[in-house]
């Protein structure tokens, strides 16, 4: 399933500033381009969220804080 970058920072608990912050330092998910859309794997964003965690490179983020809704993934 994809997610939009709504979805994506929903689940993150980051703002859509958080997120476009990190994409422009490269620090961000990879994402897919549907025609104008951009698309964000789920399995993506499990890898980013392991990944930050494992790097503490998100400023604020505290890694023992995962989303609620990331154990339903």
């Amino acid at each position: 399933m994809l997610l939009s970058i709504e979805q994506f920072c929903e689940l993150m608990n980051i703002s859509r500033t958080t997120y476009f912050s990190l994409q422009g330092r490269e620090l961000g998910p990879n994402t897919v381009k549907i025609g104008r859309a951009v698309r964000i794997k789920r399995s993506e964003a499990k890898r980013w969220l392991r990944r930050i965690s494992a790097e503490n490179i998100a400023e604020g983020f505290n890694s023992k804080q995962q989303p609620e809704r990331f154990e339903d993934w």
